[in-house]
């Protein structure tokens, strides 16, 4: 049995706290959780259990300014993210104090950061200039931690197709879309089968999406 999954808990404080301050990231948080654990277990690589329980956590430093953050609005709006960038790109070290406050382990506090990798940050669907806006990282190391950085950015991008009033969403386009954009994010993948980890996201997640 992995060690991770008596991390994979709902009622865990850290995570309560987040449904209750954050709800918005809460959902955003159990949908990266699930369609993780189901592709890794898919790939027959890696541990489940810990992309469950890393996805659980790999946002929680939002509780301390949930307003900030677009899932948590009614509205995006670009100068919001304007004005907040230096807070937001710094939410994974938020995560990390909380974490380790709680004493969770490193292999989870490690989603934290490795889930923005050394991307750019990016708000209302436009990618932004400037070395403010780029993530600290590290990138991801672990096959679990490259699906939970794809599958983050595949959420993202329903939930914002959903805001423009989309209802059609072709998962195969999203996460081709998404893997170009964090490509330069994914050197622990190479050595795996491409082809089969955006099949298994796109699959997974047209499943996941289409229950709702």
């Amino acid at each position: 049995m992995s060690v991770y999954k008596a991390y994979a808990d709902l009622s865990h404080p850290l995570l309560s706290e987040l449904r209750v301050r954050a709800p918005g990231t809460y959902f955003h948080s159990i949908a990266v959780a699930h369609i993780s654990f189901a592709v890794v277990e898919d790939l027959k690589v890696g541990d489940p259990f810990l992309a469950l329980a890393g996805a659980y956590f790999h946002d929680i430093g939002k509780v301390v300014a949930p307003e900030l953050y677009i899932e948590n609005k009614e509205e995006a709006r670009h100068e919001d993210f304007m004005k907040n960038r230096a807070t937001i790109v710094r939410h994974p070290h938020e995560s990390e104090k909380l974490a380790r406050k709680y004493n969770l382990p490193q292999e989870i506090i490690n989603f934290m950061f490795s889930h923005h990798g050394t991307s750019k940050a990016f708000a209302c669907g436009a990618l932004q200039d400037g070395q403010s806006f780029y993530y600290d990282g590290p990138q991801p190391a672990t096959i679990e931690e490259v699906v939970v950085m794809l599958v983050d950015g595949v959420d993202a991008c329903v939930r914002s197709s959903w805001r423009d009033g989309k209802t059609e969403i072709d998962f195969k386009e999203v996460i081709e879309k998404v893997w170009e954009y964090k490509k330069d994010q994914l050197a622990v993948a190479y050595g795996l089968d491409a082809d089969l980890i955006r099949r298994s996201i796109a699959e997974t997640a047209s499943h996941f999406y289409h229950k709702r």
